[in-house]
């Protein structure tokens, strides 16, 4: 008897294609934040977490200068232009300056960082005075099952809790 072992390259991040019919549920609730966020895009704009950038091309039109950071390099992002891709693991934003980006975005991103407020302290040290920081993260009362990618989930007052590092700060859902 003879045993073949394959060995496969695993991610340890979540990714939703645009164009799996099997990702269609979570690619259309993860889309409509792109959407929603538009009206907030300007000047430079950072974004932590951009997986497979289906978003991005959204986004780039709206923005002086768009930097996307993520754990790895997708081919969709590599093709798109106007975006300064840069493949790092955060919370160590490494080579970024203070008070750079006018706008930070980061979509079901924070609840695979293992230490959060250092995640939001750097992201807090890149924004320009007067930026916006907007970001989503699954509400633990309203996830079905536990995700093996997620270190946490968050209910309404870790929220608050979490999102006190910035003196100003407002709470919505993504429904």
């Amino acid at each position: 008897i003879h045993f073949k072992f394959i060995y496969l390259m695993v991610f340890t991040a979540e990714r939703v294609h645009e164009s799996s019919p099997n990702d269609a549920p979570v690619y259309f609730r993860q889309l409509f934040a792109y959407l929603e966020v538009k009206k907030y895009i300007q000047g430079d704009v950072l974004e932590v977490g951009c997986g497979d950038a289906y978003g991005t091309k959204l986004l780039v039109p709206l923005a002086k200068s768009y930097t996307a950071v993520d754990k790895f390099k997708s081919e969709n992002i590599a093709k798109q232009e106007g975006v300064n891709f840069i493949q790092m693991n955060v919370p160590l934003f490494e080579g970024l300056k203070d008070n750079s980006f006018d706008t930070i975005i980061s979509f079901q991103v924070i609840e695979h960082i293992e230490d959060d407020k250092y995640f939001l302290k750097e992201l807090q040290r890149l924004l320009k005075p007067g930026g916006k920081f907007i970001f989503t993260t699954p509400n633990k009362k309203m996830s079905l099952t536990r995700n093996p990618y997620h270190i946490r989930e968050y209910v309404m007052s870790e929220y608050k809790d979490l999102c006190s590092v910035f003196s100003n700060f407002e709470l919505k859902g993504v429904f």
